[in-house]
């Protein structure tokens, strides 16, 4: 072959432009069957050239050497050669082996011929040194970095009993992400998402896997910061993609990012965690969600549901953090009331199938919950005279007030006789307007239980003596009057 002919002929000194006229094709027929993925028959191209022309006049050649060998790497790693690989790697000089090509390509290598024996102090080596550089290429080198990181996970050789390079990761998709910014958008865009969208993916994958083990180092809260600033960095992107003409249609994105950390957050609840990692999960789903822009009205009441969900979630994990204590926990309460206010107010305006039924019930019982820890006894007699003159759907009000007899028996103020006093207006109106009224069909069960938990929680309580002795005697009579149907 002539690989074979200039292999051997081409022994003697050529001169400078001879040389390069032949570093120029032989490296072109290299190139060419790369692009055709017959790397064995490129290889053989780079090495002809490396070896027959340059072995000579290395010192000069430096730059060309380099660029031979990287390409050589690459067709190592296309054909999984391992031994010529770590033999290229050997040869090259200080400087080629820094160059940030190289670096990329023996990061691959190591994911996919070490299986889990990976060595952090390498890998953090190589993406620290990818970090600190600013040029474009090198970014995107480091968000390949990335990408294969989340493909590794992927794939069976992760061994998911060991971390795989917790800190070396961590450290690379924060300088990827700070450096977002700087990127020719038109250039690079496409592979910078690619890498916010597997860095998601990894910090929620070690979260998911933490969960599913217990291994608190794992569902830590740095984890899930991670996941928040790529989600920041996301609708960084997608704001600059839903200005000026060129308007792209991201909602798959969208529905992508929002899904998965709607998916993490609802694997805390899963397990009772309610903290500040729900909380941040949860916040970033509704910011996502709020970027969805569809003309299709079925995406849209699909969307709208799930920001409801999202944000009844987020709920119930702020007001866990308010029951472990802390401060301004009234204006705590009121953020709680006015979310689910807007949660309400949007069901309202739409048809009510049965789960917004019961997402509209759950904000329902936070905005009362709310009101009764921030002492407006007022606004809560207000709420139950309005379900009165209006509710139509009797089932759902009394459901609504069962869990607000429930929340307010639960809450008992020690030595405020004025909030005792605005406590016990609203609990004559549940049972004087609403219990002892047959047109509201309470079930004598239901009614039941409410007296139940006033005894239980008030017995000890004087001033509380005469309406209990009231609603007993008023119960007794409802008893007498009522006939037994069998389910009570």
């Amino acid at each position: 072959t002539i690989l074979e002919v200039g292999n051997r002929k081409l022994r003697f000194e050529l001169s400078i432009d001879s040389a390069n006229c032949l570093v120029i094709m032989l490296w072109s027929m290299g190139r060419k069957n790369m692009k055709e993925e017959n790397y064995q028959e490129a290889m053989s191209w780079f090495e002809c050239c490396f070896v027959s022309l340059l072995n000579r006049s290395k010192e000069s050649q430096q730059d060309t050497i380099g660029k031979i060998q990287r390409s050589i790497l690459h067709c190592c790693l296309k054909m999984h050669d391992t031994g010529t690989f770590e033999n290229t790697l050997r040869d090259m000089n200080d400087l080629s082996r820094k160059n940030p090509i190289t670096l990329y390509y023996r990061f691959v290598n190591m994911l996919e011929n070490h299986g889990t024996e990976i060595d952090n102090d390498t890998a953090h080596g190589i993406l620290t040194a990818l970090s600190q550089c600013n040029d474009l290429k090198t970014i995107n080198l480091l968000a390949l970095c990335v990408v294969e990181s989340k493909n590794y996970l992927d794939s069976n050789c992760h061994d998911t009993d060991k971390p795989f390079l917790d800190e070396p990761l961590k450290h690379a998709v924060s300088k990827l992400l700070n450096k977002c910014n700087n990127i020719d958008t038109k250039n690079s865009e496409y592979l910078v998402l690619v890498a916010i969208r597997a860095s998601v993916y990894i910090f929620g994958k070690r979260l998911e896997n933490g969960l599913k083990k217990d291994e608190t180092e794992k569902m830590s809260l740095e984890n899930v910061e991670m996941i928040e600033k790529s989600v920041d960095q996301f609708l960084c992107y997608a704001k600059v993609n839903r200005e000026g003409s060129n308007i792209k249609d991201i909602n798959n994105d969208i529905e992508w990012f929002s899904s998965t950390c709607f998916n993490c957050g609802l694997l805390l609840l899963e397990n009772n965690i309610f903290d500040t990692r729900g909380v941040k999960l949860f916040e970033a789903t509704i910011r996502l969600i709020e970027l969805f822009n569809e003309s299709d009205d079925k995406n849209n009441n699909r969307f709208l549901k799930w920001k409801c969900k999202s944000i009844i979630f987020l709920s119930f994990c702020e007001r866990e953090q308010i029951r472990q204590g802390g401060n301004n926990v009234k204006q705590k309460w009121n953020a709680i009331r006015v979310m689910n206010q807007q949660v309400v107010e949007q069901i309202s305006l739409i048809h009510k199938d049965n789960d917004y039924k019961d997402i509209m019930l759950q904000s329902l019982y936070l905005i009362n919950e709310s009101l009764i820890n921030c002492n407006e006894w007022t606004s809560l007699i207000k709420r139950i005279k309005d379900m009165n003159e209006y509710g139509k759907n009797h089932t759902e009000d009394n459901q609504q007030i069962d869990a607000m007899v429930e929340n307010i028996f639960n809450w008992i103020p020690d030595g405020d006789a004025e909030q005792r006093g605005g406590m016990i207006r609203v609990i004559e109106t549940i049972f004087a307007e609403r219990g002892f009224k047959n047109e509201f069909a309470v079930r004598t069960r239901m009614l039941f239980r409410w007296l139940h938990l006033m005894l239980t929680k008030m017995t000890e309580n004087v001033a509380f003596e005469d309406q209990q002795l009231c609603y007993i005697r008023m119960f007794r009579d409802i008893l007498a009057e009522t006939p037994t149907d069998g389910a009570d």
